[in-house]
C-alpha cells in the first residue's frame, strides 16, 4: 500500500494519484485502486531484492518525474521560545543579592543528615524520613530543614572569622502522617554569627529586608505569636508580605547552641522559597507615578521603649496616625544605662506631605499629638538627652 500523503510529505512535491498510476505501470507495476491508498502489486523481477519498502516506490516515481522537476524549498518548522523557568531565575537573583549585595557566602550541605543532627534539634524523628540504604549512619535521615547544615558550617569557621554569614536555598523534605508520599519543598536560610548579640539580630532583619526590597516586595516583621523551635521566645519575629507570612527570624536558643558546640551568638532567618516565587510573580505591573507637586517636610524622632517592642510595631502606628505622614524611617538604635534596664533608644526620621504646601506649625502640632498617641499606645516616651 502507498499512501500519497505520506509520499507527497517524503518527497516535497504534489504528486496526483493518476500521475503515480501512470508512472508505476509503465515501470511494470500493477496498480489498483484510483485514490489513496494505492495497492501496489510488485513485478516477480524486482521484488526480491530491489522493492521492499515506501520508500523504494518513492525513489521509482521520483526518479522517472525527475529530480530536476522539483522544486528546493526549507523545511517549515516552527520555533518557540522555551518556557521561562520562574523558579530557577528567582534563585538567580536571590544568589547575586545575598552574595554581592549583602556580602553573604553561599552554603552547599547534603540533604542528608544525622539522628545525632536531628537530637541536638529536638526534632521528632516521626516526621522525618529516613533512608532505606544510607551512604553511611552519619547520613542516614533526609533533612526535615536548612539549619542543621548550616549550624554545623557556623561550628566549623567560627574560630576563623570574627563574624560568619552564610545562606543555603535547598530542598527539605518532611513526613506526612497518614499520607503515602513525603513533602518536598524548597526553602531559602540565613545564618549569622557573632559576638554583638543585638546587633545580629538587626542585622538579619536589614538582610530579609533588603532582599525584598529588591524583589519589590515590602516586608513587615511581628512579633511571632508562636516562636519557632529553634528560637529565643523574645526574639522570635515572622516576615510578612501582603499580610501573609512568607518566613520568620530570631536568635538561636542558647542551649542548642551549646549543643551543637556554638562560641557566638547566632541569629537565623528562613523563608519560603515557594510562597516568594508566587509573591514575585504576581506583582502588578510597574505605572509611571508623577513627582509630588509639593515640598514635604521631615521631622526626627528620637523614643524610648521597651527592648521587646519592635520597631515595625512603632512605624505602622506611625505611618497609620495620619493621612500627611508619608514615610517613617528608623535609623538610629541605641542603648545605654541612662536609658533604664530593658530599655532601647529608636530615632525615626518622619517625612510629611500634602496636595498644598504644609506649614511648621501645622506639623509641629501633628507630631505632638503623635507623641501622645505613641505614649498611650505603646508606653514610649520621649528621648530627652
Amino acid at each position: 500500500k502507498l499512501d500519497l500523503n505520506w509520499l507527497n510529505q517524503f518527497i516535497g512535491h504534489e504528486f496526483k494519484p493518476k500521475q503515480v498510476k501512470q508512472i508505476l505501470e509503465k515501470l511494470g507495476f500493477a496498480v489498483k485502486g484510483a485514490k489513496s491508498p494505492l495497492n501496489i502489486a510488485i513485478p516477480s523481477w524486482r521484488a526480491v531484492h530491489d522493492i521492499n519498502l515506501p520508500e523504494d516506490l518513492a525513489e521509482e516515481i521520483v526518479r522517472i518525474y525527475g529530480y530536476n522537476n522539483i522544486k528546493s524549498a526549507l523545511p517549515k518548522a516552527e520555533l518557540r521560545p522555551p518556557l521561562a523557568n520562574t523558579p530557577n531565575i528567582l534563585e538567580r537573583k536571590i544568589k547575586n543579592i545575598l552574595s554581592l549585595g549583602a556580602g553573604l557566602s553561599e552554603a552547599y550541605n547534603y540533604s542528608f543528615v544525622s539522628a545525632d543532627g536531628l537530637n541536638k534539634l529536638k526534632i521528632d524523628q516521626a516526621l522525618t524520613i529516613k533512608l532505606a540504604n544510607p551512604l553511611s549512619q552519619d547520613l542516614a535521615w533526609l533533612r526535615p530543614n536548612l539549619i542543621i547544615g548550616l549550624l554545623e558550617n557556623i561550628k566549623t569557621n567560627q574560630a576563623a572569622e570574627a563574624e560568619v554569614g552564610i545562606y543555603e536555598i535547598g530542598n527539605i523534605f518532611l513526613n506526612q502522617p497518614g499520607e503515602t508520599l513525603f513533602l518536598q519543598e524548597k526553602n531559602l536560610a540565613i545564618v549569622l554569627a557573632g559576638d554583638d548579640q543585638d546587633n545580629l539580630f538587626r542585622k538579619l532583619k536589614g538582610i530579609i529586608e533588603y532582599l525584598l526590597l529588591s524583589l519589590n516586595l515590602t516586608v513587615i516583621f511581628e512579633s511571632a505569636l508562636t516562636a519557632p523551635f529553634w528560637a529565643e521566645n523574645s526574639t522570635a519575629a515572622d516576615a510578612l508580605v501582603n499580610n501573609k507570612i512568607i518566613g520568620r527570624a530570631g536568635l538561636l536558643e542558647k542551649n542548642i547552641g551549646r549543643v551543637f558546640g556554638l562560641k557566638k551568638s547566632v541569629a537565623l532567618g528562613e523563608i519560603n522559597f515557594k510562597e516568594l516565587n508566587e509573591l514575585t510573580q504576581n506583582q502588578p505591573v510597574k505605572q509611571f507615578k508623577k513627582p509630588p507637586k509639593y515640598p514635604w517636610v521631615s521631622r526626627d524622632l528620637a523614643l524610648v521603649a521597651n527592648e521587646k517592642i519592635l520597631y515595625n510595631n512603632i512605624k505602622k502606628q506611625i505611618i497609620n496616625f495620619s493621612d500627611l505622614i508619608k514615610q517613617a524611617e528608623l535609623f538610629d538604635v541605641y542603648q545605654d544605662d541612662k536609658l533604664g534596664q530593658g530599655k532601647k533608644s529608636l530615632a525615626f526620621r518622619i517625612i510629611y506631605q500634602a496636595d498644598r504646601t504644609l506649614t511648621s506649625k501645622e506639623v509641629d502640632e501633628i507630631q505632638e499629638k503623635l507623641v501622645k498617641h505613641l505614649e498611650q499606645e505603646l508606653g514610649v516616651k520621649i528621648r530627652n538627652f
